[in-house]
């Protein structure tokens, strides 16, 4: 009986051995394709959502610069204009452009989505606070003089140069 028990033994151990090499071998080669093709798809991934990823900070980047007062009240301001009348273009504009580019928040950062939106606000707060200052019927180029007066005084300075200085650092992460 130990002589059988023996020969099992002698038959089975070396399989079963042979049986667990294969087993690890297997397995770990599973994993280096698993892990290889997970490599592959991030690769292409990347390949084509990075292009999307920076023309949206490009985009933004452009939106906080045509938001910006030196930018916008020239671009927005005519002759004979009133307080009340420039007021309602710069928040106008200002909304336009934010409107026009909401699809960008799918390819930025929440936080970084979150600091545009909020400099949006700031601006027209700002515009607000300064027009609730003034007579409704003051010109328009007066009014222009107190905002660029109120962010001077404004040691912060706009939130457009905050927000710009994040989407750079967010940029310089990318790579």
């Amino acid at each position: 009986m130990t002589d059988t028990l023996l020969n099992i033994l002698q038959y089975t151990v070396p399989a079963l051995l042979v049986f667990i090499t294969v087993y690890f071998v297997f397995r770990n080669q599973s994993k280096k394709e698993i892990a290889l093709k997970e490599y592959e798809l991030r690769k292409m991934w990347q390949k084509n959502t990075l292009p999307l990823r920076l023309q949206a900070y490009e985009r933004l980047a452009l939106l906080l610069e045509r938001i910006h007062f030196s930018n916008l009240i020239p671009r927005v301001r005519r002759q004979n204009m009133s307080v009340r009348e420039l007021q309602q273009e710069l928040i106008t504009h200002i909304k336009m452009e934010y409107e026009h580019n909401l699809a960008q928040q799918i390819y930025v950062s929440g936080e970084l989505w979150h600091l545009v939106t909020l400099c949006k606000d700031e601006l027209i707060k700002t515009i607000n606070l300064v027009a609730s200052g003034m007579p409704p019927d003051e010109s328009g180029s007066e009014f222009s003089k107190a905002l660029f007066r109120f962010i001077l005084e404004n040691e912060e300075g706009l939130p457009n140069e905050r927000v710009l200085a994040y989407l750079k650092n967010e940029v310089k992460s990318l790579f």
